[in-house]
């Protein structure tokens, strides 16, 4: 986080955010099973492959810890890994002009969902916003983060402090969450389908005019 996506982040000095964001992405991805970690094994007890998310945020106006989440998932379910022979103690990484990569193996996508709430209405009712703006975040009473996948299970949630909040509301909350996920699944889904579809007429494209692969 720097000084480009808010005036309020200052270049080296990590404020509590940071923190936030991280242990929700590691308690949402990593603790979840998302990713299958025996996929990235080369050499049982010996060589692992290890990944590393880095997230740099451009624009800040709210609602940092959803994008997050949804830009690390999109990017682990677009990443491939380069392919591994392994033979005796010998252990050959292919490069992409020899074997075609593989994706990761993502057991399940989760998506953190976050509500922001305001207190209760005039009918006893707690008011609650979804994707809240930067403005709005500033004003809540308190907030709570719930992680879910399409198919409805939740992974985690988490509440740190601010207004209380009742088991209806919170039940209420995760099955509206629920209910988001299925459209944020598609969307990704749908952009990584568009990518594929690119990437493939990109490479027909330079095989018709007749180049190699390294000279691509």
């Amino acid at each position: 986080m720097g000084p480009m996506a808010s005036p309020s982040f200052e270049v080296g000095r990590p404020t509590d955010l940071d923190h936030t964001l991280s242990r929700l992405l590691e308690k949402s991805i990593r603790r979840s099973t998302a990713l299958d970690l025996e996929s990235l094994c080369i050499v049982t007890a010996q060589r692992v492959w290890s990944l590393r998310a880095d997230l740099h945020f451009l624009s800040h106006d709210g609602n940092l810890i959803d994008t997050a989440c949804i830009a690390t998932i999109t990017a682990l379910a677009h990443f491939r890994l380069p392919v591994v022979t392994v033979s005796g103690e010998d252990i050959t990484i292919h490069p992409v002009t020899e074997r075609v990569p593989v994706p990761l193996s993502l057991l399940h996508w989760p998506i953190c969902v976050t509500f922001s709430f305001f207190g209760e209405d005039d009918d006893g009712e707690m008011v609650c916003v979804l994707d809240a703006t930067a403005q709005e975040e500033a004003l809540r009473e308190g907030d709570m983060t719930v992680t879910v996948n399409k198919n409805g299970e939740v992974c985690q949630i988490s509440k740190s402090g601010g207004v209380a909040v009742e088991a209806e509301t919170l039940m209420k909350c995760a099955r509206m969450a629920a209910q988001k996920v299925k459209g944020i699944d598609k969307l990704i889904a749908a952009a990584l389908r568009e990518d594929e579809v690119a990437r493939n007429k990109g490479n027909l494209d330079w095989l018709k005019e007749g180049r190699s692969e390294n000279e691509r």
